[in-house]
């Protein structure tokens, strides 16, 4: 004869087993996935020495809303906005540099979602402002008249077959300007070229109304 007491003792086990099988078939809770930014890059030719707008190209998930954060120098930084979908397209001013050294940036792009918050930052460099390169340039001015013109390091210009032409030059951001007159006369011949500091140039050189093309290299 079987007591009640090894039924309930043999029904213990079963009750377990079940209480574990419906534990075991509850989902799991799905975690809300963290924003990620996947590529934060220039896109386009990278900023020269004059400075300007710089287009950034960024890639994201699961973002709702965003913020840029730079130097204050930078137009567009403090920007904020949505940001939901996957591509994003940023873009800033940059200031010239008149400096000889490249200037360095940073800036940094802060992502938000639901499952938190991402950054990632990207840094590049304005190049710097070359000098121009002093001493001697030909200038040839359509091919049919040239002359040699000092370019002194304080800005001005002497010719050294023309002791009394006198001028005075400019550069800058990759423009060179410089003008020529000879002592007493109200004639001023003026240039207008660009090029980088070691040349060479070409560009259009004016006296009145009457321009014609020029040429000019480092002897």
């Amino acid at each position: 004869m079987i007591s009640r007491r090894s039924i309930r003792t043999a029904a213990a086990p079963a009750v377990a087993v079940a209480a574990a099988s419906l534990l075991g078939a509850a989902p799991a809770l799905a975690r809300t996935p963290r924003p990620t930014i996947k590529s934060f890059a220039i896109s386009g030719s990278k900023p020269q020495g004059e400075g300007g707008v710089v287009t950034f190209k960024v890639a994201l998930r699961n973002a709702k809303t965003c913020a840029l954060s730079g130097p204050s120098s930078v137009i567009g930084v403090g920007w904020q906005g949505r940001c939901s979908k996957h591509a994003l397209t940023l873009r800033v001013w940059v200031p010239p540099n008149t400096t000889e050294k490249a200037k360095a940036y940073r800036l940094k792009l802060i992502a938000k979602g639901t499952g938190g918050t991402a950054s990632r930052t990207i840094a590049f460099s304005v190049p710097g402002e070359p000098r121009l390169e002093t001493g001697e340039w030909l200038v040839q001015i359509e091919s049919a008249t040239e002359f040699v013109a000092d370019f002194e390091a304080d800005g001005k210009i002497s010719l050294p077959s023309e002791s009394t032409v006198t001028g005075s030059w400019t550069y800058k951001h990759r423009k060179l300007t410089f003008d020529l007159t000879e002592s007493g006369s109200p004639t001023v011949l003026f240039f207008e070229a660009t090029g980088l500091a070691g040349g060479p140039f070409t560009g259009v050189a004016s006296q009145g109304k009457v321009t014609g093309a020029f040429t000019m290299k480092h002897v």
